[in-house]
């Protein structure tokens, strides 16, 4: 497989690289926490396609979930995840995705990281997602599944 962008895991190995039991994975799906995958399932019985994108969406909320968020908060990350992928190449982005309480910054280099850590450091817990490292391994392990 030449692009990651083709590959998709089924639900099993997709809740194996996001490191969640399947049922949690469905469940979220199922509520509406993540949004449907690339390929839907086409009824009961039939299995979805998760790409790239679904995965890395799979492991911030199962992050942000073993941090305490809110799901009003994730929802808002995702969103924010969303913007972003139609800027550019999500692989090619690096940068720090920080919440702060319900509020979210994106940190592209250091000195704007120092900045939301300055302003905000003292108001809320901060948790600080590295959207480049955490799309990279999301990567890799795609692409070991895909070539199995």
């Amino acid at each position: 497989m030449n692009s990651i962008w083709a590959c998709e895991v089924g639900g099993l190995t997709a809740s194996r690289i996001v490191g969640v039991k399947y049922r949690t994975l469905d469940n979220w799906l199922r509520t509406g926490l993540l949004p449907e995958t690339t390929t839907p399932a086409q009824g009961k019985g039939t299995k979805r396609g998760f790409g790239i994108i679904d995965l890395v969406r799979a492991r911030v909320v199962a992050r942000l979930k073993v941090e305490g968020v809110s799901v009003r908060t994730i929802r808002a990350v995702l969103v924010a995840l969303g913007e972003r992928w139609g800027v550019n190449d999500p692989l090619l982005q690096g940068g720090r995705l920080v919440v702060a309480g319900s509020e979210l910054f994106w940190a592209f280099d250091d000195a704007t990281l120092l900045n939301v850590l300055t302003g905000q450091l003292a108001a809320r817990p901060l948790i600080i997602l590295p959207m480049g490292e955490l799309i990279a391994e999301t990567r890799e392990a795609l692409l070991l599944a895909c070539a199995a």
